[in-house]
């Protein structure tokens, strides 16, 4: 990978680290977090505008800026694995480093909250409660006020005094206290559970609900606590015994969870219930966890079969290519399939469906399948199989058109579909707008148009990416969407007949690339004839003549010198001829004789 390709991810990177704060509404409780992104942002265009990619102050603020933007996400994931396992001195030691490597208040609130719990469950309850009543009594601004309950109530309910918790609460804490603290709301909800006031927690659980939207993992992690011991408390027997029979979702909770479901679900069962609506809408809420589990659960090639064919095939083609030699240069891929201008204007038309399916490198491949395996998933959960392959293809092929249109030398590369997917997924996500959570809505939203920007301007700075294939597959995928959105009616069989039609046009584009000679390509391009130091010679119309007097093909980087020493004509390529272009050059040689002549 290229220092200068290197300098733009990590910028990528750490732009997409302050917009998903942006979005989860975290700005404000990490202040100190957000100046050294931008700290670091200033450094990499330093580094970019010194052009000094390879010094020390680009390689610096790479090494930073990928850990500053990786770090939350790392410590999340952290996080859950030691609170599915009731690991609190574990939580309190990951809380301190993230304090340290994203700084601000709230990271300063997680680290309090965390320490507290460890205290409180290895036996420090006796004096935290003492600590906390003081703490309480010197309180003076309201905010540090709210701060001080919050964590008294939280080591009340470790305590096991959950009646003084929930009347504390009640007087002193208000919405603005739950949804700063996540870990509070998901304590509180469970507490009334346990108490047996399940309609009264479905408030604390609906604010839950609405912070988990775009909140970390650990947030996301207690949302699942709390749902399972909101269905143990309020839902019908069966229900409950369908959730809690689960092994695989059984997995995603604590152990402490798990007993305390089965707690819940006990008590409520002994004194039942006589809210029916409450027991439908957990109902519902067990029977849509489980199906959201078994689907997660189901491998990629069930739950996103048509995903799954595209990302085989694509790691097939570039195997076959490598073990046929042909990815080592322009005309290795060129005879593989790549998009070559001139011979798809002289007829070689498949040359737009192969080129998708090619990949320059071992990185370009990575990076194409890892934005397949995520976005193909995504759309074609919204869409369908069929859509997502005939939004897929038409991509593809409005890519390599726009390619074709800014003729900026060999392409190749599933980009332009995976543009296309991006357009079709915000076509959706604005075509459903009015179904959505605003926040969800926005998240969604957001995270797509920020992938978007970082495309073009990625696509602008790095020469070697193809920029007008990103678009033109963009604006394809996005049309294509607005005509086959599900909610319009198209029948299921003209779409699966359209795909098949989609996927045998491919078979023949790789049959037709797997037969064609790159040879017999360049000896059908259509040719002019050009003027050169007094010789007159015939090439390929799209050969240009650069500074230094060569013919230069502007795709496949073929050059020739031409001389001219009395009536003798010297043709002579500056790099060692290749074997595959020498008919060409012989054609060439054939052809050249002095301008004063007449051939």
């Amino acid at each position: 990978m290229s220092s200068e390709l290197a300098l733009f991810l990590v910028g990528a990177l750490v732009v997409s680290r302050l917009v998903a704060l942006g979005l989860r509404g975290g700005l404000s409780g990490a202040l100190p977090y957000v100046a050294l992104l931008v700290t670091d942002l200033i450094a990499l265009g330093v580094a970019r505008a010194r052009g000094d990619e390879n010094g020390a102050i680009a390689f610096t603020a790479e090494c930073a800026g990928a850990l500053l933007a990786l770090a939350p996400e790392l410590l999340d994931g952290i996080e859950v694995h030691a609170a599915r396992r009731g690991r609190s001195r574990i939580l309190a030691f990951v809380a301190r480093l993230r304090e340290v490597l994203v700084p601000g208040g709230a990271a300063t609130s997680h680290r309090r909250a965390a320490e507290l719990g460890a205290r409180a469950e290895h036996g420090g309850l006796e004096g935290l409660l003492p600590a906390l009543r003081e703490a309480v009594a010197r309180a003076v601004d309201p905010a540090a006020a709210r701060q001080a309950h919050a964590e008294l109530v939280l080591v009340e309910l470790q305590a096991g005094r959950a009646a003084d918790a929930l009347d504390r609460a009640q007087r002193h804490l208000d919405h603005d206290a739950y949804l700063a603290s996540p870990r509070l709301a998901a304590a509180l909800c469970t507490a009334l559970l346990e108490t047996g006031r399940a309609r009264e927690a479905t408030v604390l659980l609906a604010l839950l609900e609405r912070q988990a939207v775009t909140a970390d993992l650990l947030t996301r992690q207690l949302l699942l606590d709390t749902r399972v011991c909101f269905v143990a408390g309020a839902a019908r027997p069966e229900a409950v015994e369908r959730l809690l029979a689960d092994e695989g979702l059984r997995a995603t909770w604590s152990a402490k969870t798990a007993a305390r479901a089965r707690a819940i679900a006990a008590a409520a069962a002994a004194h039942g219930t006589d809210d029916a609506q409450l027991a439908d809408a957990a109902d519902e809420l067990a029977s849509w966890m489980l199906a959201q589990h078994a689907q997660l659960a189901a491998p990629l090639r069930r739950r996103a079969p048509v995903t799954f064919a595209l990302v085989l095939v694509n790691l097939a083609i570039f195997a076959t290519v490598l073990g046929l030699g042909l990815g080592d240069d322009d005309l290795g891929l060129a005879r593989a399939g790549a998009l070559f201008r001139p011979a798809v204007l002289a007829g070689e038309w498949w040359r737009l469906v192969s080129a998708t399916f090619l990949h320059a490198d071992l990185f370009h491949l990575g990076v194409n399948m890892y934005g397949l395996f995520l976005l193909g998933r995504l759309t074609e959960d919204l869409l369908g199989g069929a859509r997502l392959f005939v939004v897929y293809a038409l991509a593809g092929l409005g890519g390599g058109l726009a390619s074709m249109w800014a003729d900026r030398g060999l392409s190749v590369g599933a980009s332009g579909s995976l543009m296309g997917l991006l357009g079709a997924l915000i076509v959706i996500a604005l075509a459903r707008r009015q179904v959505v959570q605003r926040a969800v809505h926005r998240a969604f939203l957001g995270g797509l148009l920020l992938m978007v920007v970082l495309q073009v301007l990625i696509g602008i700075a790095v020469p070697m990416i193809d920029g007008a294939a990103h678009a033109g597959g963009f604006v394809a995928g996005a049309v294509a969407t607005l005509g086959l959105a599900p909610a319009r009616p198209l029948k299921s069989r003209a779409l699966v007949a359209v795909a098949l039609l989609f996927a045998l046009a491919f078979a023949g584009a790789g049959a037709l690339a797997a037969r064609r000679r790159i040879e017999q390509t360049i000896l059908a391009l259509p040719t002019m004839t050009i003027e050169v130091h007094g010789v007159r010679l015939d090439v390929p119309r799209s050969w240009r003549r650069d500074d230094q007097g060569l013919l230069v093909d502007p795709h496949l980087g073929i050059e020739l010198a031409v001389s001219r020493d009395g009536d003798a004509i010297k043709l002579a390529s500056p790099s060692s001829p290749d074997a595959r272009v020498r008919p060409l050059l012989e054609r060439i040689a054939a052809s050249a004789h002095p301008a004063s002549q007449t051939p």
